[in-house]
């Protein structure tokens, strides 16, 4: 049997996280922690779970560990966890800077363990399996409309500090942008069209074969008028992404059982798209866009900033 802890009190760790973990076969739930104290322990009596005193003795505790905590503290607890030979279902983004990222990344390489960067649309079964047939269509480019309310009033995560501070590039862009590559390839260079800090902001992403992909998006929608629309279009013609519901637990069951799979070869995956080591390039991606928008730059492609 194989015991998982989770970490973290928000809403995604209780809802999502939590019932997940539980009713899945050959896993035991053992217990969580939290930095909220209270929040710990009223999903704890509430789930029947065990409250960890401190994110050390959940650790000592547990096989794998099971972040659902914001990015920047996600990071020094990851690196926590692998040097004590921990494996790691991880939350996006994995890290807000290419530094705290590649730090992450070199402690899973030291210590040898397995880790998954929980992005849910590569594992949902039917989006998943869509963007591996258009990565095979050879499509040269693709588009996305992307609006949420994730930050509008009545949202569970409108309160959330660190998307507020990130805005709709950091929330959903790890979301954007994983799927772009999953069928595009690499980004070699970026470039910012408009930013609307409560609106949309506007960008593009030069794919290092050649392809071109836009991307308009804002976490301040209407919930009413919710989108996450991808098109892709190329020799065989133009197609779009399947209107259907995403299933958020089933997603987290596919990326458990992933990770469950390279502790069970012992041979952690480093090349796949949810792998530390990608994801370690897809902050490269984001972090120059974000310079891009800070310093007021617009339409004008510039490398990605190295990841190396």
């Amino acid at each position: 049997m194989t015991s998982i802890g989770l970490v973290g009190t928000g809403y995604w760790a209780e809802m999502i996280h939590a019932p997940s973990i539980a009713a899945l076969e050959g896993v035991e739930l053992r217990g969580i922690w939290g930095r909220n104290l209270a929040e710990r322990d009223r999903i704890a009596a509430s789930a029947g779970l065990h409250a960890f005193d401190s994110f050390e003795e959940l650790v000592e505790a547990c096989d794998i560990v099971d972040l659902a905590v914001p990015p920047a503290v996600q990071v020094g607890l990851a690196v926590t966890a692998a040097e004590a030979g921990r494996h790691l279902l991880l939350e996006k983004p994995m890290a807000l800077t290419v530094p705290e990222a590649q730090r992450v990344d070199a402690a899973l390489a030291r210590s040898g363990v397995a880790a998954v960067v929980f992005l849910t649309r590569l594992f949902e079964p039917v989006r998943s399996a869509w963007l591996r047939e258009q990565a095979r269509a050879g499509h040269t480019s693709g588009h996305v409309e992307w609006i949420s309310a994730a930050l509008t009033e009545g949202s569970p995560y409108a309160d959330s500090a660190w998307r507020r501070e990130g805005g709709a590039l950091w929330d959903v862009g790890p979301h954007i942008v994983s799927q772009l590559v999953a069928v595009l390839g690499p980004v070699a260079n970026v470039s910012v069209s408009s930013h609307d800090p409560v609106g949309m902001t506007r960008f593009s992403l030069l794919h290092q074969d050649g392809a071109m992909s836009t991307v308009n998006v804002t976490v301040h929608g209407d919930p009413a008028h919710k989108t996450e629309t991808f098109e892709f279009s190329g020799p065989q013609g133009h197609v779009r992404s399947p209107d259907v519901p995403l299933d958020f637990p089933g997603s987290f069951s596919v990326a458990l059982a992933t990770l469950m799979e390279q502790v069970g070869r012992g041979t952690p995956v480093a090349d796949a798209d949810y792998s530390t080591h990608a994801n370690v390039v897809l902050t490269a991606v984001l972090s120059t866009i974000e310079a891009l928008i800070h310093e007021g730059r617009r339409d004008t492609f510039v490398p990605v900033e190295s990841a190396a």
